[in-house]
This record gives structure tokens, C-alpha cells and sequence, in this order.
């Protein structure tokens, strides 16, 4: 094997290592599955995690009474998923934060030099 792919190997270890020591010391019951995904342009973190909950789908049913507290119970239900993964993506996003950075020129346009990306995600989610 080359000592490049050896050294490049051993950073990322070390990488996720040190993130999952970040997130398991704020969220201590959670799951976390890490990815750093290498690229010539910088690099994308992708978590994993059981705190993101998914959404699903929501259906309007419209003129129709007897679907409109079924509905409104879903919506409420859905909202607070919604804000709790907003809540949770960005307390992560903050511990995270020396781990993240996208390079950009004066008009707020993305360069292409070690940019580093952060994804959040549901366990399930691909």
C-alpha cells in the first residue's frame, strides 16, 4: 500500500474519531455512523444518526370534515419532528463547527478548494 493511502487513511480515522468523541460527550444515549468521503475539492462529513427522526409524508385533505382533526393531529405531530431535527442539526452543527468550512469569493459563490461539508442525517436515510 502506499504511505500516501496509509497517512490519508490514518487522518480520517482519527477525524471520526475525534468526532465521535465530540458527539457522544453532548448526546450520550445516541447512535452515530460517520463518513468522510475525500474528494480533490476538500471533503464531506455525512453523520448518521438515530436523533434525526424522519418526517414523513403529509396528505391535505381538503373539504373534508371528518379527515381535518386527523390531519391536524399529523401536522402538529410532523411540526415537532421538524423543529426537533432543526434543534438537533444545529446543536451538531455548532460542535461541529471547526470540522466545517466552505470557501467563498466576495459575491458569496463557492470555490473549489477544501471545502468541507457537513451532512446530517436519519440512521435510515441514504
Amino acid at each position: 500500500m502506499n504511505i500516501e493511502v496509509i497517512k490519508m487513511v490514518a487522518w480520517k480515522t482519527k477525524k471520526k474519531n475525534d468526532i465521535r468523541k465530540l458527539l457522544k460527550g453532548r448526546f450520550s444515549g445516541a447512535k452515530f455512523r460517520i463518513k468522510i468521503d475525500t474528494y480533490k475539492g476538500g471533503e464531506t462529513i455525512l453523520i448518521h444518526t438515530n436523533l434525526i427522526k424522519p418526517i414523513g409524508k403529509y396528505l391535505i385533505l381538503k373539504n373534508k370534515d371528518k379527515y381535518e382533526k386527523v390531519n391536524m393531529k399529523r401536522y402538529i405531530l410532523l411540526r415537532e419532528k421538524h423543529h426537533n431535527n432543526i434543534m438537533i442539526y444545529s446543536e451538531i452543527s455548532r460542535l461541529l463547527s471547526t470540522y466545517k468550512y466552505i470557501d467563498r469569493d466576495i459575491h458569496g459563490k463557492i470555490l473549489n478548494s477544501d471545502n468541507s461539508y457537513l451532512i446530517v442525517k436519519g440512521l435510515n436515510e441514504y
